[in-house]
């Protein structure tokens, strides 16, 4: 019978394995069965796409978004920068609707716009809306499905983030965008 020797570099180190290394570990696929080439064979948890959603909040129904007809990718992209000067002005909701439809939404085909290892799409996105058009002040939460903001917080008061951040910038931001994650949706494929 042929031993074979599976140590990880820390092991003949003689340092504990990290926890990640043990879960690779023991959830690596050692032989690959060919059914798995064909959807048909997979078992539901994989075929399911989880959405989060918070059906007994109130929703703001989003208008359609709109991008002109003569934006090109490659111009998109050379023209795209980080920075952190604000105009202090408000955000339309036709750009913010825009910004998450294509950002983090849905096409018509019922697919994302963005790619996802396994289709299982782990990421939520929450927007802190602090001086967006037609939009109250608060924390919102974006459904998909729907192409909505529903409103989990409303701000009460002008919310400080520069008490919470210690960055000037922060309280000039029209709009936050919080990208989570839910890691579950990825662990079960």
């Amino acid at each position: 019978m042929k031993k074979t020797h599976n140590h990880s570099l820390n092991s003949l180190l003689g340092k504990s394995t990290p926890l990640f290394e043990k879960f690779h570990g023991k959830t690596k696929i050692e032989k690959l069965p060919r059914k798995e080439d064909d959807p048909k064979q997979w078992p539901k948890e994989w075929k399911t796409i989880y959405y989060k959603g918070y059906g007994r909040f109130d929703e703001l129904i989003l208008p359609r978004p709109q991008l002109p007809s003569n934006i090109y990718f490659k111009k998109v992209m050379e023209k795209r920068k980080s920075g952190r000067k604000f105009s202090n002005k408000p955000l339309s909701l036709m750009k913010l609707s825009t910004l998450l439809y294509y950002g983090a939404g849905m096409n018509l085909d019922g697919k994302r716009f963005y790619p996802s290892a396994g289709a299982r799409y782990p990421l939520e996105v929450y927007i802190l809306s602090l001086n967006t058009s037609d939009v109250l002040n608060g924390t919102y939460h974006y459904y998909l499905k729907e192409h909505s903001l529903e409103e989990l917080v409303l701000f009460k008061k002008k919310f400080n983030f520069r008490e919470f951040f210690n960055q000037g910038w922060v309280s000039k931001a029209a709009v936050f965008i919080v990208i989570t994650a839910i890691p579950s949706r990825n662990t079960n494929k």
